[in-house]
């Protein structure tokens, strides 16, 4: 539930306080040996109800192929199955690469809109999550945040970069801007977004849950 304080509203995903600040956790400083790739949050720091920082170019995995790619350079949604994975469940048994093992051996693993769509519903059904489609509007967006569900956008090309893509809406601020979780961008990862930034873009929004 949106909590009004003054003329300042403050939407969340925790169940301990609708006044405190997004569950979203933080990765570790990045160092010169991880200047490859973004460093995403640790798996020691993984835990159910808090969506952990999760880059498709992190070292660990950016190099495993994916379809004529690797998951570094297309496996967005892959990586965002991830993290829903982690909020759902607090488990470390699925990273991106394993979401990107089943997008190879499903032929799912492409930029393509049908292939990310597929990840993100199949391929998060395959790891036991339900993917379930909301209304493309603000409302949905602030409804899903306030009942403490992350939301993910798929974004059609151009709208965050050259291929089609997929992000976590984490939370919304103080400011009535988003908290996003971007798996291609720790700087976007890092800026607040704008309600626009993602309904111009996206073409299917989602919330999970553990299914069954």
């Amino acid at each position: 539930m949106a909590a009004i304080l003054g003329v300042v509203v403050v939407l969340t995903l925790t169940a301990l306080s609708p006044f405190a600040l997004p569950a979203v956790s933080h990765a570790y400083t990045q160092t010169d040996s991880e200047a490859s790739g973004p460093a995403s949050t640790p798996e020691a720091l993984w835990k159910k109800g808090t969506v952990p920082h999760l880059y498709s170019n992190d070292q660990h995995w950016a190099a495993i192929p994916y379809g004529a790619s690797t998951l570094g350079l297309s496996g967005a949604a892959s990586t965002v199955v991830a993290m829903m994975h982690v909020y759902e469940t607090g488990s470390t048994d699925v990273t991106p690469a394993e979401v990107a093992k089943w997008a190879n051996e499903n032929n799912a693993a492409s930029t393509s809109p049908e292939s990310v769509a597929a990840v993100l519903t199949q391929g998060a059904e395959a790891f036991g999550l339900k993917a379930t489609p909301i209304e493309h509007s603000n409302i949905a967006i602030r409804q899903a945040v306030a009942s403490g569900k992350p939301v993910v956008a798929l974004l059609a090309q151009g709208a965050n970069g050259p291929v089609e893509t997929a992000v976590v809406i984490c939370g919304i601020d103080r400011d009535s801007r988003l908290v996003v979780n971007d798996p291609t961008s720790a700087d976007n990862t890092a800026r607040s977004w704008s309600f626009e930034d993602v309904l111009d873009g996206a073409t299917e929004l989602y919330v999970y849950a553990l299914a069954g």
